[in-house]
């Protein structure tokens, strides 16, 4: 996956009646210098892929817990998943975990499911090689 890096600058304590910067506001006159180049963001993301885990069926009420793994020497950016097919009305699904893993090398989920119905799901997790 080919990933388009770019630079996100974001202005601090320009306003001199705040310390802190939370009364910013950029005017034309204003310049911010910024120390993070292209580069840098570019080599942040390197090896930037999600990871797919296999779908799941949820059993009704609490499930197990579904972990997707990063490859080795990458961390996680974030993860979620995606429930496949019909969600029936009066159909409850609540996230127990949707989170890191302590080492912050996969991403974990599990849920409560509530109904008639049995529900799939397809975790997923992004990952990158740090810098």
């Amino acid at each position: 996956m080919n990933v388009a890096p770019s630079v996100l600058c974001i202005p601090t304590a320009q306003n001199n009646n705040s310390a802190h910067g939370d009364r910013n506001r950029l005017g034309n006159e204003q310049a911010i210098n910024c120390t993070q180049t292209t580069q840098q963001t570019a080599n942040a993301l390197r090896n930037y892929e999600k990871v797919t885990g296999p779908e799941v069926t949820l059993p009704m009420g609490l499930s197990n817990v579904i972990t997707v793994m990063c490859p080795a020497g990458k961390v996680v950016l974030g993860g979620g998943y995606v429930i496949n097919g019909n969600i029936p009305p009066n159909s409850n699904i609540d996230e127990i975990i949707d989170a890191p893993t302590a080492a912050d090398d996969g991403w974990r989920l599990q849920f409560l499911t509530a109904g008639s119905t049995q529900f799939r799901v397809a975790p997923y997790a992004t990952c990158a090689r740090p810098s």
